[in-house]
């Protein structure tokens, strides 16, 4: 399967590497193909899987996978372009390492 994700965190690289492992055409969509967080990324995956701009990802793929923070989603979305046609996974999780974002109450 074309798999595009985007965002190459801790989410979105676990589930590409894996993804990748298993022969799935793995592409990260992300903000800088060159950047050194995203290459050292690309040699974790053996070289099973590529790097490109976040439209280029999302264009060619069956799948994408919303890997993002939060307060990156609505961005994300709007530079992957039309998804019309495409199964997409929301991974994201507005939760910060501290809980904080949570609001628990009563009505």
């Amino acid at each position: 399967m074309k798999i595009a994700i985007i965002g190459a965190g801790n989410v979105g690289g676990t589930l590409g590497t894996a993804w990748a492992a298993k022969g799935h055409d793995v592409v990260f969509g992300v903000r800088d193909p060159r950047e050194a967080k995203v290459q050292e990324l690309l040699r974790a995956t053996g070289g099973k899987a590529r790097a490109a701009s976040v439209r280029e990802a999302a264009a060619a793929a069956e799948l994408v996978l919303l890997a993002t923070p939060w307060g990156a989603a609505q961005d994300a979305l709007r530079a992957a372009g039309d998804l019309k046609g495409k199964i997409l996974v929301d991974a994201t999780n507005p939760l910060k390492p501290d809980f904080s974002g949570l609001a628990l109450g009563h009505t």
